[in-house]
């Protein structure tokens, strides 16, 4: 009978979690405490009885907030701060006018969070659509495959204006991705007015990462298209004063006051949802060491980023200490660079140490970049996309090599695809990046992030968060090894992001564990 149970709850009287059933091997990572709007954990049985086991609740605990992992075969239940998040923007949607956004932290399950908010919309019949946007083709991939693996057929892929326009007009589909671009494209566009005349007031738009993708045009034309729909943000780095871009413009001011849920940095590492960060710095410029005072020189010349000697030092400071860093390759890592100049120089290094070390020592390496981010299939480049060009057919040559299977410049989406997965699926050690994988990729693999540029602010928080997925008691931290960041701007992210609890977030160094 126990197996037709959609979840459990279990309490010695002082603390209580609740968890969904499942046929597989049990994880006490499913376990959840309750916890208030507030993130304050509700522990004792008498209070979490009187809040969650109502006859209320508990139907729309069963009905709302458990889905069904198709690709896992397994029922997943939601944590306490994504049912508020959820509850409060339905709320906030079917009783209100407004805007509103959530502020959870990367890595605490958004994609979850927004997939039953979109759900929960549909299934009010107030839209004929609810829009999820997001800011780039990968994470447009990405989000239908997480979203159709939480319910099958739950979402179509879009891959160009022109099928958008089709879903548009298709009153069967209720659910729709695709990128701010397509969308603004579609809004804008003379020959799609049908179909946004046709949906106007009957569209709501949920908005992916919205810390990036809503300060410019492209909101605007969305807007004007559709003036009375209302936007829901998820972000894990809203923008604030200390960080905001030349539009002056702050996320509360562009949703429209404070976020409707907060779930931070810190209240995830305490709850062991996501793992604190283990920050080093060395110094490169003649040597690679660690600065024992935690200064890290300051190198902004070009002469001295790009110096042919420092590139090696830090080449063979990777390498000598892959294995030790990895958990002698248990997990994988990423380096991010500051250009595809530099990232070519690495790439060409890494080549030649590799050919001269012992087969031990050696690492995979591929990389993965793009030298046009608006116009990749655009026959009219300048000449520095031309040589991004070339350089990203030449790395594609090589992986081309090691795989069997030929990549050109003119569908790079699917070259950009296959790493990705290979590199979740470990069959490589290290990824060379400029900007590309530091948001919106998620791998309980990597364990590791180096670093050889300066990052501040949203951007470091994103960063350092490719690195902090619960894998196994193995994996107690998030490795971060800077060469150029320093922790003025670390020690500025985290507090702008966990209110000044360093504690929580950074872990303490070696030595001072060790006292």
């Amino acid at each position: 009978l126990f197996k037709y149970v959609q979840f459990f709850v279990i309490s010695n009287g002082s603390m209580t979690q609740y968890f969904a059933n499942s046929d597989m091997d049990f994880k006490k990572e499913g376990r959840f405490t309750w916890s208030d709007p507030e993130n304050v954990l509700v522990n004792r049985l008498r209070d979490f009885a009187s809040e969650r086991l109502t006859k209320c609740n508990v139907c729309r605990t069963i009905s709302h907030y458990i889905v069904i992992n198709q690709s896992e075969k397994n029922l997943m239940i939601l944590r306490p701060y994504q049912i508020w998040a959820v509850e409060g923007l339905v709320d906030r949607a079917l009783n209100t006018k407004n805007n509103g956004f959530v502020w959870h932290t990367t890595g605490s399950g958004k994609t979850l969070t927004s997939f039953k908010l979109a759900q929960c919309l549909r299934d009010t019949g107030k839209y004929s659509k609810v829009v999820f946007l997001v800011d780039r083709r990968d994470l447009d991939r990405q989000t239908i495959q997480n979203f159709n693996s939480f319910e099958k057929g739950a979402v179509v892929s879009v891959d160009d204006s022109d099928k958008l326009y089709k879903l548009f007009m298709d009153s069967s589909t209720k659910m729709i991705t695709t990128t701010i671009q397509k969308m603004s494209n579609l809004s804008s566009n003379p020959k799609f007015i049908d179909a946004v005349e046709k949906t106007r007031d009957t569209t709501v738009f949920i908005v992916d990462e919205c810390h990036r993708s809503n300060f410019g045009e492209m909101r605007k034309h969305i807007l004007r298209a559709y003036p009375n729909a209302q936007m829901f943000g998820f972000t894990g780095t809203p923008i604030f004063e200390e960080n905001m871009n030349a539009s002056g413009l702050t996320t509360e001011a562009i949703f429209g006051g404070k976020p409707v849920h907060e779930y931070k940095i810190k209240d995830a590492i305490n709850a062991r949802m996501v793992l604190g960060f283990n920050v080093q710095y060395y110094k490169t410029v003649n040597l690679v060491r660690l600065v024992k005072d935690e200064e890290v020189e300051a190198i902004d010349k070009e002469e001295l980023i790009n110096a042919p000697e420092r590139i090696a030092n830090i080449t063979k400071h990777i390498l000598d200490n892959y294995s030790k860093i990895t958990i002698n390759r248990r997990y994988n890592a990423i380096f991010a660079v500051s250009s595809i100049d530099l990232l070519m120089k690495y790439y060409e290094e890494f080549r030649k140490q590799n050919e001269a070390s012992p087969l031990e020592k050696r690492i995979s390496v591929a990389a993965i970049f793009t030298y046009a981010p608006n116009s990749i299939d655009t026959e009219e480049i300048g000449a520095d996309e031309k040589i991004g060009q070339q350089n990203l057919q030449k790395v594609m040559d090589d992986y081309s090599k090691v795989v069997g299977k030929n990549y050109y410049t003119s569908n790079s989406a699917e070259y950009f695809e296959d790493v990705r997965e290979d590199f979740r699926d470990r069959k490589m050690d290290l990824i060379l990046v400029v900007n590309m994988m530091l948001t919106g990729f998620d791998s309980k693999m990597v364990n590791t992030l180096f670093l050889d540029k300066s990052l501040k602010y949203h951007g470091l928080i994103q960063a350092f968060s490719r690195t902090n997925r619960l894998e196994s008691s193995a994996k107690q931290f998030g490795n971060i090894v800077c060469y150029r960041t320093t922790p003025k701007a670390v020690k500025q992210a985290v507090a702008l992001y966990s209110q000044n609890d360093h504690g929580v977030v950074l872990i303490k160094p070696f030595n001072e564990c060790l006292d």
